[in-house]
């Protein structure tokens, strides 16, 4: 209920991109049944766990044994169960082992890390040809299924954990960020212009992208301290601004921005910022360095520090018209749905070191 509390007999619909229970068509929502502990006021402690990655050890407590909801795959539909299945296949046979040959290769004295790899590109395309290709688009952005899998949030996050089993893999299935964030807004809020341009070629994955948010001055995650400018000018847009920690920005296949910045600081708060298609052949663009984490570059992708200056594009490569963007998250609901997903394969990765 309301109040947090467990009601006895009743069923969480949990829709994709939603922490609140509510109502929704039934092929847009979750049923998960839960047994509980008996209790006058215990909480609703949700987690996800597959089966085969319970601890065996003594002490541990099982979480329907701990009054918690166990999901695995087991509990999903049969269409999952088998894309989960092939999609474990088809790493174990086709990714992991191009791990090594990603190491060996950056560790080769003169090698150009920032190339890529053609093993990997072998390996896209066997996936392609497999139906194991952008599995991360849900359905209500993608009536009919045309381009991915029809997935939810619950179902995706188990092809999740086995993509974290490797570096590689979310690549391989076109599922790798900044792309899916970026395909989705394109596909949810982009022209058919701007979908012919961009979009086509990130779902074919013939090109990438990345999303320039963050700045160095401002704590960048609350999208109304962003400073970059968007100034229109006829019928162009001049922008302006300093972004770093822009993923996928070095890499050599990276063709389009999807720039955030502000078109009337005058304007109110939530109303100011907006978004825009940004080629990255533009003049005016200067990558400046590639960030490290740990001391790693994620070469041949990279996390760079870029600069705008007076980068010049057509006013039709904004995204769903001007100050549309700051009253919502900055890319609709993908701001709170992406990052749980793309966190997933993390504990995963982990989990395969242990197993491994």
């Amino acid at each position: 209920n309301r109040s947090g509390n467990i009601v006895p007999g009743c069923n969480l619909n949990l829709p994709r991109h939603s922490l609140e229970p509510c109502n929704t068509a039934a092929r847009q929502q979750e049923h998960c049944y839960s047994t509980f502990v008996s209790s006058s006021s215990r909480k609703i402690q949700p987690i996800m766990t597959s089966l085969n990655m319970r601890s065996t050890s003594s002490s541990s407590v099982l979480p329907e044994q701990a009054g918690m909801m166990a999901v695995s795959v087991e509990g999903l539909s049969p269409k999952v169960q088998d894309l989960h299945r092939r999609v474990k296949q088809f790493i174990e046979e086709n990714v992991l082992h191009l791990e090594q040959i990603r190491t060996e290769r950056l560790n080769r004295p003169g090698v150009n890390k920032w190339e890529v790899m053609p093993e990997l590109e072998e390996a896209k395309a066997k996936a392609k040809a497999a139906g194991l290709w952008n599995l991360f688009l849900p359905l209500e952005s993608d009536p009919g299924a045309k381009y991915g899998a029809g997935l939810t949030n619950l179902e995706y996050a188990f092809l999740c954990e086995e993509m974290g089993k490797c570096i590689l893999a979310p690549e391989v299935f076109n599922c790798s960020a900044p792309d899916t964030g970026n395909m989705e807004t394109i596909l949810r809020y982009g022209t058919e212009e701007q979908k012919q341009t961009w979009l086509e070629p990130l779902l074919e994955g013939r090109i990438r992208s990345c999303f320039a948010m963050t700045e160095p001055k401002v704590a960048s995650s609350d999208a109304t301290n962003i400073e970059s400018s968007i100034r229109r000018e006829g019928d162009h847009y001049i922008i302006n601004g300093h972004k770093w920690w822009t993923s996928g920005a070095l890499d050599p296949r990276c063709k389009i921005c999807v720039f955030m910045g502000k078109t009337d600081s005058g304007a109110a708060k939530h109303r100011q910022q907006s978004m825009v298609l940004v080629p990255m052949d533009t003049p005016g663009i200067r990558i400046v360095r590639p960030l490290t984490v740990f001391g790693y570059d994620d070469a041949p992708e990279g996390h760079g520090e870029v600069i705008f200056e007076n980068v010049r594009v057509p006013v039709t490569n904004i995204l769903l018209g001007e100050g549309r963007v700051g009253s919502r998250s900055p890319r609709g609901v993908l701001v709170r749905a992406d990052p749980p997903l793309h966190a997933s394969h993390r504990p995963r990765r982990a989990r395969s070191a242990v197993d491994d």
